[in-house]
């Protein structure tokens, strides 16, 4: 070999504090100067040690026990190891090229795209509790409750849907010699947002139950529904018929019950305690949906109860509306009020889960039929698979 200068040459290597230029020069060891220029060619083999931008050409190869390693990222023989960040940490120092991956501990696994930005390919989540749901709706894991219990997020963050409704109210019964007819109960509240943030804990969820029947107005009112922090006041109930006096008003509750009716009018429906009724793709309002109960529309007929969707009896012993969601993957209504009365019929109950008011029951000559008792309320809690 060839050397201009040279000022160390050991059996371990060559430690240069000058320059020097060689030629057929071959080096096992530790080489250590101030810079490189030029170009390196050939195998190199031990520690490479570099700090600053260094570009290669051609192939790099690693041998099987070692690996290339920046900061907590590593590629290695059969294994690759991309580090973790957090959204702050991705959000401040992660570039934005499409392609990029990287491994969020509060999200999962994420790659960047142009269009869609940061796609979560698997998520950390993990949440359970109710009766759950991968298939129900694409893209979304569904929790359902149909009785109270406990949400429990063991890992991870989401923003999460849910709907909360409160238990109906119960149809009131008919009267007898006149047949009068009891108004239906109310529908519970109905609350629904898309924007809930779920963070590890445990959500303690409430089941209300449907208003019962018989008793006062009161006893048919049905009971809250509850979801963390939210809550869905109950239906309330409806009023009773009279064959010698005004029928009875209303029950207030989260949708108000309908009237009965009696022998002289003036009854009216229970006012609403949650607010009026909204369009079904918004998040209803901190007081929930709902709706006033009707008035008596004749002396045999009851008002209808109120609905997440409209007010009860108009006309007549008409129920209120409820509202359509597909939050678990099926579009279903949920928290409609129950039909007043009319002279001789009975009153269904209000269909389980759903809120849904009772019908009330209508008089004949010989007695007073029952009405129907509020359907139980519900939990639904969905958020993106």
């Amino acid at each position: 070999m060839a050397l201009d200068r040279l000022s160390q040459v050991t059996s371990s290597g060559i430690s240069s504090t000058v320059n020097f230029r060689a030629q057929g020069i071959t080096v096992s060891g530790i080489v250590t100067a101030s810079s490189f220029s030029g170009a390196l060619t050939g195998n190199v083999t031990g520690n490479v040690n570099a700090t600053g931008l260094s570009t290669f050409s051609g192939g790099l190869q690693v041998g099987v026990t070692t690996s290339i390693t920046v900061g907590s990222s590593f590629i290695k023989n059969n294994a690759v190891g991309i580090g973790t960040t957090t959204t702050t940490g991705r959000n401040a120092g992660v570039g934005t090229a499409t392609g990029t991956l990287i491994y969020n501990v509060d999200s999962g696994l994420q790659m960047y795209d142009t269009i869609g930005g940061w796609i979560t390919v698997k998520s950390n989540f993990t949440a359970s509790g109710g009766t759950e749901s991968t298939t129900a709706r694409s893209g979304f894991i569904v929790h359902t409750f149909t009785a109270s219990g406990s949400f429990v997020v063991s890992n991870g963050s989401k923003t999460a849907e849910y709907l909360v409704v409160g238990g109906g109210g119960a149809g009131a019964a008919g009267g007898g010699i006149q047949p009068a007819s009891g108004g239906g109960g109310g529908a519970g509240a109905l609350r629904y947002s898309s924007s809930f943030p779920l963070t590890p804990g445990t959500y303690t969820i409430t089941i209300g139950a449907g208003g019962a029947v018989g008793g006062t107005v009161s006893s048919r009112t049905g009971a809250a529904t509850t979801f963390s922090t939210i809550t869905s006041p109950a239906g309330g109930g409806g009023g009773s018929a009279s064959s010698s006096t005004p029928g009875e008003n209303g029950g207030p509750g989260g949708s108000g019950g309908g009237a009965g009716s009696g022998q002289a009018g003036g009854a009216t429906g229970g006012p609403a305690t949650g607010a009026p009724g909204g369009s079904a793709n918004t998040a209803s309002p901190n007081a929930g949906w709902g709706n006033a109960g009707g008035p008596s529309g004749t002396n045999t007929v009851g008002g209808g109860g109120g609905g997440a969707g409209g007010v009860g009896g108009s006309p007549g012993n008409a129920p209120g509306t409820g509202l359509s969601y597909s939050i678990n993957g099926t579009a279903t209504t949920y928290a409609a009020g129950g039909s007043g009365g009319t002279p001789g019929s009975v009153g269904p109950a209000g269909s389980t889960n759903t809120g849904n008011g009772g019908n009330g029951g209508g008089g004949t000559p010989n007695g007073p039929n029952a009405g129907g008792a509020g359907g139980s309320g519900i939990v639904i809690i969905a958020y993106p698979s």
